[in-house]
C-alpha cells in the first residue's frame, strides 16, 4: 500500500570529468570520475534517489614509460530523499564510500559511512545542472557526521580520524549569456577530527560551462589552496580538466 502512494520515476542524470595535474608528480598525475544519480520514486515534494560514484586517481612512475598510473580508486554509494522547499531542495542521504589500491596489497582499506544534511537552490542540485540558469549565484551548504560504532567499527568508519563535516560551495557567474556561462566555483571543506582541530580543503574553480539541448560541456581549471586531508592531499596545485553534464 506505501508503494502504491509513490510515483515511479527512474529519471536519471549524471557527469563525468577527466582531468590533468599541472604540473604533475608520482602521486598526482590525473584524476577521473564518472556519476550517475537516479530519482526512483516521488511523492508530492519527495523524492526517493540513489547515486553512485567512481573516481580514479592516477599516478606516475617516474624514469619510465608509464605516464598514466591508476593507483586508487573511491567509489561511493548514496541512497537518501530529496524534499523539494520552494525554490531550494533539502537533501537527507547516507553516503557509503571506500578507497582501493591498484596493483598494491594492503591489509586495511579505508571505509565510511555518513550522514549527510544537503541544502541547495534546485538548479544547483545535478539533476538540473545541465541546464542553462544565466546569472544565478548558486550555493550549497551540506553538514555531515561519521558515526562510530565500536562492535562493528570496520562496517561503519575505518581508514581516518573524521566525526563531523561541514562544506559550502559558491558558484559564481562572471559572464552570462544564452548559452554559456564564464564563472567562478569556490569549495571549502572542514572535517573535525576525533581527537583536535580538522582537516581542510579549499578549492577554486574556474569553468566555461557551455550548454547543449541535454546537458553541458565544462572545460575547467582548478587549484586547491589549501589541502591537508591525510587521504588525498594535492596541497597547492592546478588541475585543468573537461566535465560532461547531462
Amino acid at each position: 500500500m506505501l508503494i502504491l502512494l509513490f510515483s515511479l520515476l527512474v529519471e536519471t542524470h549524471g557527469r563525468g570529468y577527466i582531468a590533468k595535474y599541472i604540473p604533475d608528480d608520482s602521486l598526482y598525475n590525473s584524476d577521473a570520475a564518472v556519476e550517475v544519480y537516479c530519482d526512483l520514486f516521488q511523492f508530492k515534494a519527495l523524492r526517493f534517489f540513489i547515486d553512485y560514484r567512481n573516481e580514479l586517481y592516477m599516478g606516475k612512475q617516474p624514469d619510465k614509460a608509464i605516464s598514466l598510473d591508476p593507483r586508487l580508486v573511491h567509489y561511493y554509494l548514496t541512497p537518501g530523499f530529496t524534499f523539494d522547499i520552494g525554490d531550494l531542495i533539502l537533501t537527507a542521504c547516507i553516503v557509503h564510500d571506500c578507497i582501493h589500491d591498484i596493483d598494491v596489497e594492503n591489509p586495511g582499506t579505508p571505509v565510511f559511512n555518513r550522514f549527510r544534511l544537503l541544502l541547495e537552490p534546485a538548479a544547483f542540485h545535478l539533476r538540473n545542472r545541465g541546464r542553462d540558469h544565466n546569472s544565478r549565484p548558486l550555493w550549497r551548504l551540506m553538514i555531515g557526521s561519521y558515526p562510530q560504532f565500536p562492535s562493528i567499527y570496520a562496517w561503519t568508519n575505518w581508514g581516518a580520524d573524521y566525526k563531523y563535516e561541514i562544506k559550502l560551495d559558491l558558484l559564481l557567474p562572471i559572464i552570462a549569456r544564452s548559452g554559456f556561462r564564464f564563472g567562478l566555483l569556490f569549495s571549502s571543506h572542514a572535517i573535525r577530527r576525533k581527537e583536535r582541530n580538522f582537516y581542510q580543503r579549499h578549492v577554486i574553480r574556474t569553468e566555461l560551462a557551455l550548454y547543449g539541448r541535454r546537458g553541458a560541456f565544462v572545460p575547467f581549471l582548478s587549484y586547491f589552496l589549501y589541502s591537508d586531508d591525510p587521504l588525498k592531499n594535492p596541497d597547492r596545485m592546478s588541475i585543468l580538466g573537461i566535465e560532461v553534464i547531462f
